[in-house]
């Protein structure tokens, strides 16, 4: 099982943003149940092994929602899995420049 050893890239506006694969699995666990779940599953699930996640600006909205909601329940010695704390801020720096536009 090779391909858990592989990143995934998030591509935004402001910046690229690189998970693993297990953080990748936890976001699809959190969004199963919201309202964009389905659509943001097939956005994650629809990329080559080496292409980039592309995200709508709903999408966008709809992922910081989630990670916004998921570190404010998560045991704060747990945390948010490594690297969704950057992906949370490159999102609002992406949504925030969008509004500017």
């Amino acid at each position: 099982m090779a391909e858990r050893l592989h990143p995934i890239t998030i591509e935004l506006n402001s910046a690229d943003i690189v998970i693993t694969r297990d953080a990748r699995e936890a976001i699809l666990n959190r969004v199963v149940d919201h309202e964009l779940g389905n659509e943001m599953r097939r956005a994650f699930e629809d990329v080559s092994p080496t292409g980039p996640v592309l995200l709508t600006a709903e999408l966008k909205t709809n992922l910081l929602t989630v990670l916004d909601d998921w570190s404010t329940t998560v045991n704060t010695e747990n945390g948010i899995p490594d690297g969704l704390a950057a992906l949370r801020d490159a999102l609002i720096e992406d949504l925030r420049d969008a509004e500017r536009d």
